[in-house]
């Protein structure tokens, strides 16, 4: 039922969220680029770092909204959170989030974009 509406979220997606995932995935960013690129380990660290905390920051939102049931104070939360990530994504993304995030936000109505 929620594959076909639309909103289907798999196994997949969980578990590259999790922190220890998340700074895996993103190390070996790192790794490969002091094997091919070493002039560049530098710049790719920074990017690497920037990668880890806008993943995190979605993490931290997922794990809210991924959820049976959102009291008040998970709302509250939520919207902190989405409020952090949308900020720090606009600040580390500037084109991304004209070129896509925001225009793919408006056409599905979510409300990351506002």
């Amino acid at each position: 039922q929620q594959y076909f509406g639309g909103a289907f979220i798999g196994n997949h997606v969980h578990k590259a969220l999790k922190l220890s995932n998340i700074q895996t995935l993103c190390k070996s960013l790192v790794q490969t680029a002091q094997n091919r690129l070493p002039h560049r380990a530098t710049e790719i660290q920074h990017h690497t770092e920037i990668l880890v905390n806008t993943f995190s920051m979605f993490a931290r939102c997922h794990n809210i909204y991924d959820q049976n049931f959102i009291d008040e104070a998970q709302t509250c939360a939520l919207e902190q959170a989405i409020e952090q990530f949308m900020g720090f994504f606009r600040e580390s993304f500037p084109k991304s989030t004209e070129d896509h995030a925001t225009p793919r936000a408006n056409s599905t109505h979510v409300g990351l974009a506002s």
